[in-house]
């Protein structure tokens, strides 16, 4: 397999915490293949403080792994000038001077970027709205994301990354970044980091999933709703599925709850995704597929 991206026990640890102290991410192993046929997007979640910005942070180069190795492209990812000039880490947090007019920013990224797409920039721009001449310290929140996306797109680096692209949008920038990214043509890898996990269901090809530092789940969203579903019933019929799903020694139960006499509970189902053992007990409860956005909080143990 060609690797595009590649960590091998990468840890990443503040400098100067005690050794007691868990990484803030890893150790983590992880290989993405390089994009051939066409673009390949994947979706990065987790709750806050999981480790999503931190990863981006290794690949872009911008951050020195503590202890494993990081590359991209065969290279040892951090401060190397092809590196940086392979890979574009956006996002709303990713500060540019106050004073500098969007037309600043963009131009700046075109000099940075060689495969910098001037009319696809000067497009996106004119579809979220954002004024030229306006200072970046001027913009909005969701005019900030939009000008990330803006220039994470326009870059057409081989590997874009994007930092929370959906803070402060409207339904109408969500659509927009949606719609962009399932008319992407060109042989790229995306990564978006976020918390709006409806908006991904229909745009990426892999879902990773944080927790604690920790890569916990390497997801087809296409298998979701087979693996991950919700059953509802009487109390005595649900508690019949649970005793079926854990006779197979493969899946898990992720949450269950009991009230007056009926019961809910979501279930993991593993590897047994056509649930042929548990059919006969799915018959007598209601049972309906979780989203990706439910199936992730139950993987991460609560609230995103």
């Amino acid at each position: 397999m060609n690797s595009l991206i590649s960590l091998t026990d990468t840890e990443l640890r503040y400098p100067g915490a005690p050794a007691t102290m868990p990484p803030v991410l890893g150790p983590l192993t992880l290989d993405i293949p390089a994009a051939s046929d066409g673009p390949s997007v994947l979706g990065l979640a987790g709750r806050n403080g999981a480790g999503k910005s931190t990863l981006l942070g290794l690949i872009a180069g911008q951050l020195r792994p503590t202890a494993g190795s990081v590359e991209v492209g065969g290279r040892e990812a951090f401060d190397d000038p092809d590196v940086l000039r392979t890979v574009s880490l956006t996002g709303v947090d990713v500060d540019y001077p106050a004073a500098w007019p969007v037309s600043t920013v963009l131009l700046t990224a075109a000099r940075r970027f060689p495969q910098w797409d001037a009319a696809t920039a000067t497009r996106l721009r004119e579809a979220f709205d954002v004024a030229p001449a306006t200072a970046y310290g001027d913009l909005s929140r969701g005019q900030r994301s939009a000008v990330g996306i803006i220039v994470g797109l326009a870059s057409r680096t081989p590997v874009t990354l994007l930092d929370e692209p959906y803070v402060g949008l409207d339904a109408q920038g969500r659509r927009l970044l949606s719609r962009e990214l399932l008319a992407l043509e060109e042989p790229r890898t995306v990564i978006l980091a976020t918390h709006q996990l409806a908006d991904l269901e229909r745009t990426v090809s892999r879902l990773l999933v944080l927790d604690r530092g920790q890569l916990t789940h390497d997801l087809d969203p296409a298998e979701l709703g087979e693996r991950f579903i919700r059953v509802t019933g009487s109390a005595t019929r649900v508690d019949a599925v649970l005793t079926a799903l854990r006779h197979t020694g493969t899946g898990e139960v992720l949450s269950h709850r009991e009230m007056a006499g009926a019961a809910r509970a979501e279930l993991d189902l593993g590897t047994l995704t056509d649930a042929t053992a548990l059919r006969p007990t799915l018959a007598e409860v209601l049972t309906e597929p979780l989203s990706t956005e439910d199936a992730v909080v139950q993987l991460t143990g609560g609230e995103l």
